[in-house]
Protein backbone atom coordinates (compact mmCIF):
# COMPACT_ATOMS: atom_id res chain seq x y z
CA UNK A 1 0.00 0.00 0.00
CA UNK A 2 1.37 3.42 -0.89
CA UNK A 3 1.92 6.11 1.73
CA UNK A 4 -0.83 8.76 1.40
CA UNK A 5 1.02 11.31 3.54
CA UNK A 6 1.85 14.70 2.04
CA UNK A 7 5.55 13.81 2.26
CA UNK A 8 5.17 10.65 0.18
CA UNK A 9 6.93 10.65 -3.18
CA UNK A 10 4.37 11.59 -5.84
CA UNK A 11 6.61 11.92 -8.88
CA UNK A 12 9.66 9.82 -9.54
CA UNK A 13 12.15 11.76 -11.63
CA UNK A 14 14.61 10.13 -14.00
CA UNK A 15 18.14 11.53 -14.11
CA UNK A 16 18.53 14.65 -16.26
CA UNK A 17 18.75 14.23 -20.02
CA UNK A 18 22.25 14.62 -21.38
CA UNK A 19 23.16 16.96 -24.21
CA UNK A 20 23.69 13.87 -26.37
CA UNK A 21 20.22 12.48 -25.56
CA UNK A 22 18.60 15.83 -26.38
CA UNK A 23 20.54 16.08 -29.65
CA UNK A 24 19.54 12.54 -30.65
CA UNK A 25 15.89 13.31 -29.91
CA UNK A 26 15.99 16.49 -32.01
CA UNK A 27 17.63 14.63 -34.89
CA UNK A 28 15.11 11.77 -34.70
CA UNK A 29 12.18 14.20 -34.62
CA UNK A 30 13.67 16.50 -37.25
CA UNK A 31 13.08 19.63 -35.15
CA UNK A 32 14.63 21.62 -32.35
CA UNK A 33 12.87 21.38 -29.02
CA UNK A 34 11.73 24.69 -27.52
CA UNK A 35 13.98 26.05 -24.77
CA UNK A 36 11.26 25.43 -22.16
CA UNK A 37 11.15 21.71 -22.98
CA UNK A 38 14.93 21.51 -23.08
CA UNK A 39 15.01 22.96 -19.54
CA UNK A 40 12.34 20.46 -18.47
CA UNK A 41 14.40 17.54 -19.81
CA UNK A 42 17.63 18.91 -18.36
CA UNK A 43 15.91 18.70 -14.96
CA UNK A 44 14.67 15.12 -15.50
CA UNK A 45 14.41 12.84 -18.51
CA UNK A 46 10.89 11.76 -17.59
CA UNK A 47 8.70 12.10 -14.53
CA UNK A 48 6.55 9.18 -13.42
CA UNK A 49 3.41 9.40 -11.27
CA UNK A 50 4.02 6.88 -8.50
CA UNK A 51 0.39 6.73 -7.40
CA UNK A 52 -1.17 6.94 -10.87
CA UNK A 53 1.38 4.69 -12.60
CA UNK A 54 1.95 6.74 -15.76
CA UNK A 55 4.56 9.06 -17.27
CA UNK A 56 3.38 12.63 -16.63
CA UNK A 57 6.47 13.74 -18.58
CA UNK A 58 7.67 11.11 -21.02
CA UNK A 59 11.33 10.13 -21.20
CA UNK A 60 12.79 11.36 -24.49
CA UNK A 61 12.64 7.81 -25.85
CA UNK A 62 8.84 7.79 -25.40
CA UNK A 63 8.60 11.17 -27.11
CA UNK A 64 10.42 9.69 -30.10
CA UNK A 65 8.17 6.58 -30.08
CA UNK A 66 5.06 8.80 -30.14
CA UNK A 67 6.35 10.26 -33.40
CA UNK A 68 5.08 7.17 -35.24
CA UNK A 69 1.44 7.64 -34.22
CA UNK A 70 1.31 11.44 -34.03
CA UNK A 71 3.08 12.29 -37.30
CA UNK A 72 -0.21 12.50 -39.31
CA UNK A 73 -1.93 14.85 -36.81
CA UNK A 74 -2.26 18.48 -37.96
CA UNK A 75 0.26 20.84 -36.34
CA UNK A 76 2.44 18.10 -34.87
CA UNK A 77 6.00 19.38 -34.24
CA UNK A 78 5.37 22.56 -36.24
CA UNK A 79 2.89 24.13 -33.81
CA UNK A 80 2.97 21.78 -30.82
CA UNK A 81 5.10 19.02 -29.29
CA UNK A 82 3.77 16.20 -27.12
CA UNK A 83 5.79 15.59 -23.95
CA UNK A 84 3.70 13.48 -21.57
CA UNK A 85 0.18 12.35 -20.87
CA UNK A 86 -2.70 12.55 -18.46
CA UNK A 87 -2.78 8.86 -17.54
CA UNK A 88 -5.45 8.00 -20.11
CA UNK A 89 -3.16 8.13 -23.13
CA UNK A 90 -4.14 11.65 -24.20
CA UNK A 91 -0.84 13.51 -24.66
CA UNK A 92 0.05 16.80 -23.02
CA UNK A 93 1.33 19.17 -25.70
CA UNK A 94 3.54 22.24 -25.51
CA UNK A 95 2.49 24.92 -28.02
CA UNK A 96 5.47 26.71 -29.51
CA UNK A 97 3.92 30.16 -29.98
CA UNK A 98 1.64 30.59 -26.97
CA UNK A 99 3.51 28.18 -24.65
CA UNK A 100 0.10 26.85 -23.60
CA UNK A 101 -0.14 23.27 -22.49
CA UNK A 102 -3.04 21.33 -23.96
CA UNK A 103 -4.31 17.80 -23.75
CA UNK A 104 -4.80 16.28 -27.20
CA UNK A 105 -7.86 14.04 -27.34
CA UNK A 106 -6.91 10.91 -29.20
CA UNK A 107 -10.63 10.41 -29.91
CA UNK A 108 -11.34 13.58 -31.89
CA UNK A 109 -7.83 15.14 -32.12
CA UNK A 110 -9.05 18.34 -30.42
CA UNK A 111 -6.76 20.28 -28.10
CA UNK A 112 -8.10 21.24 -24.67
CA UNK A 113 -6.12 23.96 -22.91
CA UNK A 114 -5.04 22.77 -19.45
CA UNK A 115 -2.37 25.30 -18.44
CA UNK A 116 -1.02 28.72 -19.40
CA UNK A 117 2.57 27.42 -19.50
CA UNK A 118 4.88 24.95 -17.79
CA UNK A 119 4.76 26.63 -14.33
CA UNK A 120 0.95 26.55 -14.40
CA UNK A 121 1.10 22.96 -15.68
CA UNK A 122 3.20 21.89 -12.67
CA UNK A 123 0.74 23.51 -10.27
CA UNK A 124 -2.03 21.50 -11.92
CA UNK A 125 -0.06 18.24 -11.99
CA UNK A 126 1.06 18.42 -8.37
CA UNK A 127 -2.51 18.96 -7.24
CA UNK A 128 -3.56 15.75 -9.04
CA UNK A 129 -0.77 13.21 -8.50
Amino acid sequence: MSDPSPNAERLRMNPPATTDQLARAEIALGTLLPDELVRLYRAANGQYSVHGHWWVVWPLSNLMEADAWLRPVDGYLVEWIPFGDDGTGDPYCFHRTSQWITRLSMTDLAHERVAAGLPDFWTMVLSRV
